[in-house]
């Protein structure tokens, strides 16, 4: 099988250079292409043309260029977003999205195909883990994206927020991103990603230290161990007693407010006194919340509040923390919003252990 590190897709600037300079090339030529590749979006070696004719006829002969295609695009007619299907050389598929604020675009990426971590709202779980994404596969997402476009359009922000935990595939996701803030190519500032993550306490602290200084998104979805065990199964291995701490230090460490996201359920989740205790527990949090709007599923037996429901618990929330928003996810139309990804798994042969039952308060 061929190695992920062979794809030009994913290598960094220093790869490349090390690539060229290996089939007779200059340092530098690997730098043209990582510039070619990532802010030109060619993937054609013949069109590179300040490369040596014999440096790009090697590297079409011996470099693979592991592209994915786009095999269905829809668009809604409501807000304009745009969901991509990409399929890649294995025949895996994962989604992404273009989220479009007047011309300011933010891209919402995948980082695994399925995911593992079965939250019971959330189609992507549903469809079980399948693989990890390379760096160059995800890279491939923004890139193929930017020619779904329109004029006057540029990405203004990137969210990690399609299928996948993104801390599950740290590696491949944090190349990924350096890649896509390298001056050589794209140069989107590392301070317009969020990450967003389920909970992987230990990776949260060493997101902390990185030298990358990406935005953090925590998707919290209730105040108590017992609604998030049954709503977050991971809170069984990182429960809130170690997450909030963990989120706490992220935030000090960073100097920065981190991000905590919830979606609304009725009847689950949206009570008074759910609004009351998440807001004790995250007191001490420098933090904003996005209250998200359930988006409905074909498998799970969940429904959204109604605006008055929403509105209670918004108001009680505010201003007892200073930074409080309801986000009706774009792209509900197209089945692109927060919790519906799925690429193109067959939903009705779901294995019953996703069928999450009703929960009650």
């Amino acid at each position: 099988m061929e190695k992920p590190n062979q794809n030009i897709l994913g290598l960094t600037p220093v790869e490349l250079a090390g690539l060229t300079e290996r089939l007779g090339g200059k340092p530098f030529h690997g730098r043209q292409v990582f510039r070619w590749v990532n802010q030109r979006g060619v993937f054609d070696f013949e069109r590179m043309t300040d490369l040596p004719l014999e440096l790009r006829k090697t590297l079409q002969a011996q470099v693979p260029m592991r592209l994915p295609k786009v095999v269905h695009s829809s668009t809604a007619s409501s807000d304009g977003a745009t969901k991509l299907l990409l399929q890649y050389p294995d025949r895996q598929e994962a989604e992404a999205v273009i989220i479009r604020n007047g011309g300011k675009i933010t891209l919402c990426l995948s980082t695994q195909i399925g995911c593992p971590l079965g939250c019971s709202f959330c189609m992507s779980g549903a469809m079980g883990f399948k693989r990890n994404l390379t760096a160059g596969e995800i890279t491939a997402q923004f890139l193929f994206a930017q020619k779904y476009l329109n004029a006057g359009e540029t990405v203004r922000n990137i969210v990690l927020m399609g299928m996948g935990e993104p801390l599950l595939n740290y590696d491949n996701t944090l190349k990924a991103m350096r890649i896509i803030t390298s001056e050589l190519g794209p140069g989107l500032a590392a301070r317009r990603i969020t990450l967003s993550t389920a909970g992987i306490v230990p990776k949260i602290h060493q997101l902390a230290d990185e030298n990358f200084k990406l935005k953090l998104a925590i998707s919290l979805h209730a105040p108590s161990n017992e609604k998030r065990n049954l709503l977050v199964p991971l809170n069984k291995k990182y429960p809130l007693e170690e997450l909030l701490p963990a989120a706490a230090a992220f935030a000090r460490k960073r100097k920065r407010r981190i991000t905590f996201e919830y979606i609304l359920i009725d009847g689950v989740n949206d009570t008074p006194e759910d609004a009351m205790l998440l807001a004790k527990k995250v007191a001490q949090i420098p933090c904003k919340i996005n209250l998200i709007p359930y988006n409905p599923t074909p498998f799970a037996p969940y429904h959204r509040p109604s605006i008055e429901r929403i509105n209670r618990f918004r108001e009680i929330l505010y201003p007892r923390i200073p930074a409080v928003t309801v986000r009706f996810s774009r792209g509900g139309e197209v089945e692109a919003a927060c919790g519906q990804l799925a690429a193109s798994y067959p939903l009705n042969h779901l294995p019953k252990r996703f069928l999450a039952p009703a929960l009650t308060t």
